[in-house]
């Protein structure tokens, strides 16, 4: 892939950063004052309804803009790199999801770039949120193993199974689309198998010398 695409794709990532910025510091900023001032509220008039159902419907907003703000730029790549980020969206997937996901590692990923590094996290945050909208099955399996110059990554799920090839060319698609350019600045290889029996199973080889700044 092009300098420019990457460019694209690290504009893209800033343009998200600075939206979760806002969310989180200005609008939960707001949310939370207010949730404080109906509890207040709710003290003096303990039993009050209407507060009652308007704290709950603000607990819920306010669930949901943390809920964005992670799936815009989880800050866990900021501060513990990939794993911890991958480990924090298997905790939020099960907590709210119908599927089981489970997930295995063996990797040192602290020489990696924090942006390359990004990118490969969006590739499996795509790769689970198709499953757990569309596959129709109950378990995705996330494993990640490095050997001495490879990043081997694997998606797996149980579901109905789809065609890739065919999917991929739909106009509604851009989800697939990210999933390959974002592969495509990492000089990675994707390989998916998928059919009505065993599911959809991703396998993407990275090279290591993509990942760091080395």
């Amino acid at each position: 892939m092009n300098t420019k695409t990457f460019q694209d794709e690290c504009n893209a990532e800033a343009n998200n950063r600075k939206i979760a910025a806002d969310l989180h510091d200005d609008l939960g900023s707001v949310l939370t004052s207010l949730k404080l001032s109906l509890r207040e509220l709710l003290l003096k008039q303990p039993g009050n309804g209407l507060i009652e159902n308007s704290t709950h419907l603000l607990e819920q907003s306010i669930l949901t803009v943390k809920t964005v703000s992670f799936n815009l730029v989880p800050r866990e790549i900021e501060t513990g790199g990939l794993h911890a980020a991958v480990e924090a969206l298997v905790e939020r997937m099960n907590a709210t999801a119908l599927m089981d996901v489970y997930y295995k590692a063996v990797f040192d990923g602290t020489r990696f770039d924090k942006q390359k590094a990004m990118f490969v996290y969006r590739v499996i945050q795509e790769m689970v949120t198709n499953a757990v909208k569309h596959a129709g099955g109950s378990m995705i399996e996330i494993g990640i193993a490095q050997q001495i110059n490879r990043l081997l990554v694997e998606v797996r799920d149980d579901g109905q199974g789809f065609d890739f090839e065919s999917a991929v060319k739909k106009k509604n698609s851009s989800g697939l689309k990210n999933i390959r350019s974002r592969l495509d600045v990492l000089h990675a290889v994707l390989m998916v198998e998928s059919n009505a029996t065993t599911g959809t199973h991703y396998f993407i080889n990275i090279p290591i010398k993509e990942l760091t700044n080395e």
